[in-house]
């Protein structure tokens, strides 16, 4: 029983090495949680769901006892094999803690004007190069449900020499969430480098005729920032810079976020 197991051992490490990478740096950020359930899923079914007997199942066996041996000895070929996915496991878990960085909370500032209205702004200065970061700001005492006048922006101050390597997304306290730009802005770099994110921009960021480097303000969002209306604004709020791919490093700067709850003059 315990040799069967350590010969699992190998292929295990293996198929953990694997799902961790897609789910460091393949899955989007809403479906993590899928990612991890079917994890587990082939965990339990890897070690203790029993194979079926019968001849299939004996070739079956036979076949992979002669790859094992072809390459040299059996004993010599699973535990270099285990001990080389130990290693990247370790490897891969050390990268799982540096791409999830947030952002420095004593730069954190927010500012309310009455119950309605409230500014939050981020200062620190943080480089990142693959992977991602994020801030989360926390809100309170302002009037809930936001109300269908509510207005809510982001700018961002975000240095990179290929802009479309990144991802902005912002995600409300219910868990609601949506992309500010993902892609956007072509190989020209520093285009949102001071970039507001609003509703009532002219151009969206996905439809804007980039033709150089350099800031580009204001836009329209992904999806419209007036999805959080009728929403709880208060409690936890997160921030995600993501960049898609490794070899051009980037640095954030500052970041504010506004909301602005009644601002009709005739509303009750």
């Amino acid at each position: 029983m315990y040799r069967k197991l350590l010969i699992k051992i190998p292929f295990f490490f293996g198929f953990f090495n694997q799902n961790l990478i897609f789910f460091l740096f393949g899955t989007p950020l809403k479906k993590k949680k899928k990612s991890i359930f079917h994890f587990f899923v082939f965990i339990f079914h890897f070690f203790f769901k029993k194979r079926p007997t019968g001849t299939n199942s004996k070739k079956k066996k036979n076949l992979c006892n002669n790859s094992f041996t072809k390459g040299g000895n059996k004993k010599y070929f699973l535990k270099n094999k285990m001990f080389s996915n130990l290693f990247l496991t370790l490897v891969l878990l050390l990268l799982l803690f540096t791409f999830q960085t947030p952002l420095v909370e004593s730069a954190e500032t927010v500012t309310y004007n009455g119950p309605d209205t409230a500014v939050y702004e981020n200062t620190d200065t943080a480089s990142f190069d693959y992977g991602y970061i994020y801030c989360q700001p926390t809100f309170s005492g302002l009037k809930s449900p936001l109300s269908s006048y509510a207005v809510i922006t982001v700018q961002v101050w975000i240095q990179h020499s290929y802009s479309s390597d990144l991802g902005l997304e912002l995600e409300a306290p219910n868990g609601d969430w949506l992309y500010l730009t993902k892609g956007r802005g072509y190989s020209y770099s520093n285009i949102f480098y001071g970039t507001l994110f609003t509703d009532s921009a002219a151009y969206s960021v996905a439809n804007y005729p980039y033709s150089g480097s350099g800031v580009v303000s204001p836009l329209r969002p992904e999806a419209a920032l007036s999805n959080f209306r009728a929403h709880n604004p208060n409690g936890k709020w997160t921030f995600y810079l993501l960049d898609y791919y490794p070899g051009y490093a980037g640095y954030v700067s500052r970041v504010l976020i506004t909301i602005q709850g009644k601002i009709c003059s005739v509303c009750k």
